[in-house]
């Protein structure tokens, strides 16, 4: 009796293999090295971080809607643009010291921090001189000015 146990044990073993040599041999099949539990979860949470990101860096306007600023309010101030200075976190633009410049900044300001309120804005106003606008934010922040927003 204890022989045909035995010998049904080796069969079970020979015909069905454990999870894990199933894991290993489905991996090996399609060529993907088998991941460990930590590294699945490691990646998971990388995948969330930049879902999160991406959604943080999300304009709140329409594409019609931000045609339309890009092409009046945006135009405005790229072509008033004096020199654009890269940061580590976002941008710094320098414009002349005018009242008209100022309240356009000014308008900017508020319409971008309804539809995009991820940025952080610094505006300085020099005795005479200039003006410096910065944008910046969390990393990232960078190419979504330059791509989205056009500055």
């Amino acid at each position: 009796m204890k022989q045909l146990i035995v010998c049904c044990l080796l069969l079970l073993t020979a015909c069905c293999p454990s999870p894990e040599k199933t894991t290993q041999q489905r991996s090996q099949k399609d060529g993907l090295p088998q991941q460990s539990a930590a590294q699945y979860e490691k990646n998971q949470k990388a995948i969330a971080m930049m879902k999160a990101d991406k959604q943080a860096f999300a304009c709140k306007l329409s594409s019609p809607e931000l045609q339309k600023r890009k092409s009046t309010m945006i135009a405005q101030l790229k072509s008033i643009i004096v020199e654009k200075v890269e940061l580590s976190n976002g941008f710094s633009y320098k414009f002349r010291n005018t009242d008209a410049t100022i309240d356009l900044l000014a308008s900017f300001i508020k319409t971008e921090r309804e539809c995009c309120d991820f940025f952080n804005f610094n505006m300085f106003v020099s005795r005479d001189q200039y003006i410096l606008m910065d944008i910046s934010g969390a990393e990232g922040i960078k190419t979504f000015i330059h791509d989205e927003i056009g500055l």
